[in-house]
């Protein structure tokens, strides 16, 4: 049975009833759509949002779920902290064959590194509103963030 991994990230901000709704419907409809295949679910073990919701997911039914935690006790510094996680991120794009983040408004944060990591790996990112809706993200989005990424395509 062949295994499909897939990371759930997104914003703490996004961190409501109606997202963690989001989550399991999302999960759900993964599992349903994919009978035939191994479901694995991989998170960065964030305490609130998007990773929390993936953990209860996958708790509730009965998927695994590979973690990537980056506990802050363990940085002695909030800069050593911040840039542990930001490396956690690209473990997350590295292992996942597909992504699903719950991105905030200002597009801005940990979540937004992830989606950039999946961009520069060429795997494909939806992200996912605040209606639950998942959008892949655009050509014109993947290409601003590779020209923002290249000083010498700006």
């Amino acid at each position: 049975m062949s295994e499909l991994r897939v990371a759930i990230v997104g914003s703490r901000r996004r961190a409501s009833l109606k997202d963690r709704q989001i989550v399991f419907d999302l999960v759900d409809q993964l599992k349903l759509a994919n009978p035939r295949r191994r479901l694995i679910l991989v998170s960065g073990a964030c305490y609130l949002g998007a990773d929390d919701f993936a953990a209860q997911a996958s708790r509730a039914l009965g998927i695994p779920i590979k973690e990537f935690p980056v506990p802050k006790a363990n940085y002695p510094t909030t800069w050593d902290y911040a840039k542990a996680a930001y490396a956690r991120n690209l473990l997350i794009a590295q292992d996942a064959m597909v992504g699903f983040a719950l991105v905030a408004p200002d597009r801005k944060g940990g979540t937004e590194d992830t989606v950039k990591h999946f961009v520069n790996l060429k795997k494909n990112i939806y992200l996912v509103d605040g209606r639950g809706v998942s959008y892949l993200l655009s050509m014109a989005e993947r290409n601003r963030y590779e020209i923002s990424q290249d000083p010498d395509k700006t």
